[in-house]
């Protein structure tokens, strides 16, 4: 998905994974969380840390034996972990609607301050001129 486009619904015709459970792990960034997981179907998924509840998802997964995984173009629409639903598509599109008007938020700050700074460059190189 790119990073500018915010879904506005769940996509058509999600693709179902289910296996038992064979590894998870926590990863950590700089910048996000998430957690990774692989099925025994060989199929590994990641949790993306702007999905909810990321904490309690990891411990299920740790607790867990059979998993199914509701995906579309390799991002997770739906999760349930031993026949409990922990991510529905609902809570998972307003996740994806809200980080995205975060990154719009955070890029539109980050374009003022570089007017201002190139202003205040531009004003002080015209002072040093004179």
């Amino acid at each position: 998905m790119v990073w500018s486009q915010q879904p506005t619904k769940v996509p058509m015709q999600l693709t179902k994974q289910t296996g038992y459970l064979v590894e998870v792990k926590r990863i950590k960034s700089r910048w996000s969380n998430s957690v990774m997981f692989r099925l025994s179907n060989q199929k590994e998924f990641l949790y993306d840390g702007i999905l909810p509840s990321l904490d309690d998802v990891y411990n299920s997964l740790n607790d867990a034996e059979m998993v199914s995984v509701y995906v579309k173009a390799d991002e997770i629409w739906r999760l349930d972990i031993d026949g409990q639903t922990v991510l529905t598509e609902a809570s998972a599109l307003k996740a994806r609607q809200v980080n995205g008007q975060y990154g719009l938020v955070s890029a539109f700050i980050f374009l003022l301050f570089d007017i201002v700074f190139f202003g205040v460059y531009l004003n002080l190189r015209v002072k040093r001129k004179k």
